[in-house]
């Protein structure tokens, strides 16, 4: 799920221009809502869908369309509740087709009652557990993004880094890549001569930060 707040100079463009985008990348509007800060600052707040191979294409298409102020992003894997569900749909299955064949065989009215109560149960549980898989499936298939557009008359400036965040940034940048630029593990360090390359590479980063922010 992509979170974005944005704004516009241009609402009454650039609104239709989402729909179009939204449609022409396979996706669809989930929900809408629309409202008035001021009479003359409007907002609109929408849950979008989209193809989850689409979905990086949407995203910048706001931002080169918009000012965004600010984006977050939340991924959530159902990979063992997909297994689950299916353990149970197999599971429910066999039992239906269990009851189905004493149903055939039952003579007393009792029985019969007792299995098309159960029968019914079984049956009722499992479509549950199917509409569940069909939700996981659209999870998968497709990203959620819920977009903010605000109307406003001028953009407001998107805060740079601070100084020690710049700085920070420098050792950040260094040990989350190796230096050929793959990521590694507390593991991978195998010898104090990899870790000093690591440590050398930060502050040469810093350094660089440094000697940006001094020239600006």
């Amino acid at each position: 799920t992509v979170t974005i707040n944005a704004e516009t100079e241009h609402y009454d463009d650039l609104i239709p221009a989402l729909d179009e985008k939204i449609i022409a990348l396979g996706g669809y509007v989930e929900s809408r809502e629309t409202g008035n800060y001021t009479r003359d600052r409007r907002w609109s707040r929408m849950t979008v869908r989209i193809p989850a191979e689409q979905l990086t294409d949407f995203v910048a298409h706001v931002g080169e369309n918009a000012n965004v102020l600010s984006t977050s992003e939340q991924t959530q894997d159902v990979t063992l509740q997909y297994a689950d569900t299916e353990a149970k749909i197999t599971a429910l299955k066999t039992e239906q087709n269990r009851l189905l064949e004493l149903l055939a065989e039952a003579k007393d009215l009792a029985d019969l009652l007792i299995l098309e109560e159960k029968l019914t149960d079984v049956r009722t549980e499992l479509e549950q557990h199917k509409s569940q898989l069909k939700l996981y499936d659209n999870l998968v298939d497709y990203g959620t993004v819920n977009l903010t557009v605000s109307e406003v008359q001028e953009y407001t400036p998107v805060e740079e880094p601070s100084f020690w965040e710049r700085i920070s940034m420098g050792f950040s940048d260094s040990l989350s890549n190796r230096l050929d630029g793959t990521p590694f593990s507390k593991g991978d360090i195998t010898s104090q001569e990899e870790a000093l390359k690591i440590m050398l590479d930060g502050m040469y980063n810093t350094q660089s930060h440094l000697r940006s922010f001094l020239l600006d």
